[in-house]
């Protein structure tokens, strides 16, 4: 008789997890109405990036990169403006879309254009940014994705080490990244081919002579 084993039915192998009971309190015993971000979420887990660049995305979608806006209505003390322009607030839509500096990353990528002509239609940042999300060809989200990377990586080197890298530079190497990662995943999927390959090859050469020429003759 087989012995009863405790389950945990809010995820799909039955295993405790500290996300999907999380998971299940944020949908069930939590009024999460005001926390809710109208969004294709799937589309960002989906993109064959980095994990790390996944995460970075999400956070800006969902409003917690720590922009001086942000951390000044928590009560931090810290100027307002942007680090750049030192005209505007600094807050998600300055940082990525309105700033000067911004722009130039954009520009290099060839994507500035179709940005801006979509301005008018946008509701806000989180509506523009899923917006190109759901538009941009397979190879165009490979280079937002490097740019939103690198306008943050940019402003972060600019306030904390006083570094202003060119454009090309910036978005070549956040490009680097993402290209580099594809490589790995490659060589990776080809390396667990070969070992599943491997035994199936090694039990061939090991058939004993004998039994190969039984074979062949029962075949004949």
């Amino acid at each position: 008789m087989q012995e009863d084993m405790p389950s945990w039915k809010h995820s799909r192998n039955g295993e405790y997890s500290v996300k999907s009971a999380y998971y299940y309190t944020m949908e069930n015993l939590v009024d999460n109405t005001g926390l809710r971000v109208e969004g294709n979420w799937g589309k960002i887990w989906g993109l064959k990036i980095p994990q790390k660049m996944k995460v970075f995305l999400w956070r800006a979608a969902r409003g917690c990169l720590p922009t001086r806006y942000r951390l000044q209505r928590k009560g931090v003390n810290c100027p307002h403006t942007c680090a750049y322009c030192q005209n505007n607030f600094e807050n998600d839509w300055h940082v990525f879309f309105g700033c000067v500096k911004a722009q130039e990353i954009w520009e290099e990528a060839g994507l500035w254009s179709l940005i801006e002509g979509m301005f008018e239609s946008a509701e806000g940042f989180v509506s523009l940014f899923f917006s190109l999300l759901e538009l941009l060809s397979q190879h165009n989200i490979i280079l937002f994705v490097a740019a939103f990377w690198c306008i943050w990586k940019r402003r972060n080197q600019k306030i904390w080490e006083d570094i202003e890298l060119r454009p090309s530079v910036s978005l070549q190497l956040a490009t680097d990244i993402i290209y580099q990662w594809k490589t790995t995943q490659i060589s990776h999927q080809k390396q667990q081919t070969s070992a599943a390959i491997l035994p199936h090859t090694v039990a061939a050469r090991n058939v004993p002579r004998e039994e190969s020429s039984v074979s062949a003759s029962a075949s004949a």
